[in-house]
């Protein structure tokens, strides 16, 4: 949703600065539906991918960013994938493991995964896009089960 918006209104803006004070603050919540298995995340995720497209139609972004799409799948799936492994999802690590293979057999995820080498995340992020293009499911499952004392 905050992407959505930023779009739209970067778009529609006639200057922008940039500065270096913090004028923003991000308050982490543990009890957060980020934190949370959420049953529908792909059927949200599919829905901004619509809403998102039609802005990069609307605005002739295209040109500007013509890997956008791959960009937003691999964003789109690291937050899958831990959302697979987030509390209150009821699966087995089995089903989990066979649920996050089968996201990254979609045919958007597979594409943005061969296409592209996602940069500039944390290394906490960087390790599992590696495992995933690696194909590395058992290591990547190991992991969050540590993390996430599963």
């Amino acid at each position: 949703e905050d992407e959505l918006f930023l779009m739209e209104y970067f778009c529609h803006a006639q200057k922008l600065a940039v500065t270096e004070q913090p004028l923003y603050r991000y308050f982490l919540n543990p009890s957060s539906a980020t934190h949370k298995y959420m049953r529908d995340f792909q059927k949200v995720f599919d829905r901004f991918m619509e809403r998102k497209e039609a802005l990069v139609k609307k605005h002739g972004l295209e040109e500007a960013c013509p890997q956008w799409r791959e960009n937003t799948n691999w964003a789109g799936l690291l937050i899958a994938i831990g959302n697979e492994y987030a509390g209150g999802n009821g699966k087995t690590i089995r089903q989990r493991q066979k649920a996050v293979r089968e996201l990254c057999r979609r045919p958007d995820m597979a594409q943005a995964i061969a296409n592209l080498n996602p940069e500039g995340m944390s290394p906490n992020k960087q390790m599992v896009a590696r495992l995933v293009r690696g194909g590395h499911f058992f290591t990547l499952t190991q992991m969050y089960r540590l993390k996430n004392r599963i």
